[in-house]
């Protein structure tokens, strides 16, 4: 007996149908991003990079916000400030590198003193105190670099303008000078305060490329370099690419490409590494998601805005900003949609989302009454804790 047409065509849609677990489809258990509102407040002005949550003692944390007018520390019950400081320069702790260490984050700032001369200061956010006012012989070329130590607080390394690189430790003692024989590029040179560059590894794997410039393709984008361990990730002109380096018999250090995947836009952030897996944020409006030690495109997935704003990992969600409106959220195994919050009419993100515990940090500004707030809300507690 021949089967019906419409027989036929309910066959044939069931076939086409993605099984469970397919990367290409869905899963049963797929993450759900519903965030609900926990709290907010007004803030003075707009900082000049995401929130972040810093340990401020007891076992308590806090979360930092840097502006153009100083930078201030809130609680995250709240918002209730606990500290703030003006007197830290005009840009602030913008491009300031955060370390953990010994138990409380610290920063390190270069900029000038109340008399204009350069000089190095070594914040503890947790307390808004300093522990280190140091002055420079010139200016600096970019942000201090710590350089963690046996004894828990550690010694800093300034590239000043003259292309000399002094460290100093924890009581402000130069410890050392070396100057450079060729430039060195700013970017590169921030890169080894990246977390996973804190090691003696991380360390020797990037100092090579900060005299030599040897991972300078004339099309690489310097703003979209990361580090994860001893590989280095970076875009291109709609380009992604990846080199792992390794150090041979002589103490040399040499990295070899491993794959190269074209993109349909420019990048001009760095990627974010979740384990194995690689999120690259596209102006094409795509956020990809490539096998670490491969390549292999996992999934991609388009977000209906040019992303210009790194995502962020939470368990099996990517949470990531789309255009000043909205934050999108995608499963991390099969990039599908998790779902979107959309800010109040108005409202529009100043930075890049935050993160801190359960709490997904948002601020915000509305025109023309230029007012800034600082919204949170609460994640799912059913999802795994941020991995650091």
């Amino acid at each position: 007996m021949t089967p019906s047409p419409a027989r036929l065509l309910l066959l044939a849609a069931v076939l086409l149908l993605p099984a469970a677990g397919d990367p290409n489809g869905t899963k049963d258990d797929a993450p759900n991003f519903a965030p609900s509102p926990a709290w907010e407040t007004v803030v003075d002005q707009s900082p000049a990079r995401p929130p972040i949550e810093v340990p401020v003692g007891n076992d308590r944390s806090a979360m930092l916000l840097a502006g153009p007018d100083g930078i201030e520390a809130r609680d995250l019950q709240g918002g209730a400030q606990i500290w703030s400081r003006a007197d830290i320069g005009a840009r602030g702790l913008q491009t300031a590198p955060l370390l953990f260490a010994d138990g409380r984050a610290v920063a390190g700032w270069t900029g000038q003193d109340a008399d204009g001369k350069p000089v190095l200061r070594v914040i503890d956010l947790g307390s808004g105190k300093d522990l280190l006012v140091q002055a420079l012989p010139e200016p600096a070329l970019a942000p201090p670099l710590p350089r963690p130590t046996s004894a828990g607080l550690p010694r800093w390394s300034v590239l000043l303008d003259d292309q000399t690189i002094v460290t100093f430790d924890r009581d402000g003692r130069r410890l050392a000078g070396q100057t450079l024989a060729g430039p060195v590029y700013p970017r590169l040179w921030s890169l080894l305060s990246h977390p996973t560059a804190l090691s003696r590894d991380g360390h020797r794997l990037l100092l090579p490329f900060l005299a030599a410039q040897r991972l300078r393709p004339r099309d690489l984008v310097a703003e979209t370099i990361a580090i994860d361990g001893r590989w280095l990730l970076a875009a291109g002109d709609r380009w992604f690419a990846a080199w792992r380096c390794r150090e041979n018999r002589r103490g040399r250090i040499r990295c070899r490409r491993q794959w190269k995947q074209s993109l349909g836009g420019t990048v001009s952030v760095p990627a974010q590494v979740a384990g194995k897996t690689i999120l690259v944020s596209c102006q094409d409006t795509f956020i990809y998601a490539f096998r670490r030690d491969n390549g292999h495109l996992l999934w991609r997935r388009a977000t209906g805005r040019r992303l210009s704003r790194p995502a962020m990992v939470r368990g099996d969600l990517v949470i990531t900003a789309v255009g000043d409106t909205e934050v999108q959220a995608f499963d991390l195994d099969t990039g599908q949609s998790a779902g979107t919050l959309d800010l109040p009419p108005g409202e529009h993100l100043a930075t890049a989302p935050g993160l801190a515990g359960d709490l997904l940090l948002l601020v915000t500004h509305t025109m023309p009454e230029s007012v800034v707030r600082l919204r949170t809300y609460a994640l799912s507690t059913t999802q795994p804790p941020l991995e650091k």
